[in-house]
């Protein structure tokens, strides 16, 4: 039996019609817009919720007790491990999460979008992105200060509105990120090896790709058994890029402990809508793999089917047995209801 605990009032509502047989239509389509384009009150409503999901109770889902609400979805995240990365579902699945997780933020007050970071904007300089910001009413905050000794070898955020925020989920520790640090590891951070993933040209090579099979694997990262210092995808690209809690791989999956996970995942989204507004035959293209193998960077399973159940790694508690992945490819369409202010510039509306 898939637990719902995890979603809200308003989000349970939404799987549990699935039941039903009625077709349901969108009350209003919402919009989600460039962060860059939100004012300061609205940035401090939407980091102010943020906080508030890191206040509110643990639902102890299969019995785990998380810290907070907050650390449900990290955990939710990291259970599924490798059926949610490196498989067709990656693209579906984060999309029913980021809209679950907007989900909660509304329960916290929050009332606009789900807003997105558009890095490919900031490719020439990641680091002066404007969504660096060290101002706890409006800010993500920076890099922090960087300390050998953390858990992740990066820098605790001590500015910003989660500043020293105190993480417990996979390990006691406090948020990191380590964006400037190319040094040590060249392969990482904002510089050339990751510049690749998410530079106009990579960016403009996702628009002349036939099949979601291909495109999703683009998005996402080739594999890092088969890739492992070729320039990764888009997606990837930004984890390594911010490395930190961002970074966090293997059996962890813990990237979630970093708010900017979900506005990247947001954008990630985008992408992919970009990709499926470039023709009405992409809209249901799907198809992939089922499983990856870490040890052997094998991709394998069943074929992946849009019939195929959304579900999260068997803790499910973020959707229902009745969702599948046919049921969030429109994001225009019930339940998701949403579109996106701009799109990719190779997308002609």
């Amino acid at each position: 039996m898939v637990n719902l605990g995890l979603l809200s009032a308003a989000a349970l509502a939404v799987t549990g019609a699935f039941a039903s047989p009625a077709k349901r239509t969108c009350d209003n389509i919402h919009v989600r817009r460039n962060w860059n384009n939100l004012n300061g009150d609205e940035k401090s409503s939407f980091l102010g919720a943020i906080q508030c999901m890191m206040q509110k109770p643990t639902l102890s889902i299969n019995g785990v007790d998380q810290v907070s609400r907050y650390e449900d979805f990290v955990y939710i995240h990291q259970y599924p491990g490798y059926a949610i990365h490196w498989v067709g579902r990656f693209l579906p699945w984060h999309r029913w999460f980021v809209y679950a997780y907007h989900q909660e933020l509304k329960d916290c007050g929050y009332e606009g979008a789900m807003p997105y970071w558009a890095w490919e904007q900031d490719w020439q300089d990641l680091s002066a992105s404007n969504i660096w910001n060290a101002d706890p009413n409006i800010g993500f905050g920076t890099y922090g200060n960087f300390d050998y000794n953390n858990v992740y070898n990066s820098t605790t955020i001590t500015d910003g509105a989660f500043a020293n925020h105190q993480i417990n989920f996979p390990y006691p520790h406090q948020l990191t990120r380590n964006l400037p640090m190319t040094a040590n590891y060249p392969w990482s951070g904002p510089g050339p090896y990751c510049q690749r993933g998410y530079n106009p040209e990579n960016m403009r090579n996702l628009s002349s790709i036939a099949t979601y099979k291909d495109f999703s694997v683009a998005l996402e990262s080739p594999d890092p058994i088969h890739n492992p210092h070729d320039f990764p995808g888009p997606h990837g690209a930004i984890h390594l890029a911010l490395w930190g809690d961002m970074r966090t791989d293997g059996v962890n999956n813990s990237s979630p402990n970093d708010p900017l996970f979900f506005m990247h995942h947001s954008n990630v989204d985008r992408i992919w809508k970009s990709w499926q507004e470039l023709d009405e035959s992409h809209l249901y293209d799907f198809a992939g793999n089922t499983d990856y193998y870490w040890d052997t960077g094998m991709r394998s399973g069943i074929p992946a089917q849009l019939e195929d159940p959304l579900l999260y790694g068997g803790v499910g508690a973020l959707g229902s047995e009745n969702l599948k992945i046919k049921d969030v490819m429109d994001t225009t369409e019930w339940p998701l209801c949403y579109t996106y202010e701009d799109l990719e510039p190779w997308v002609v509306r």
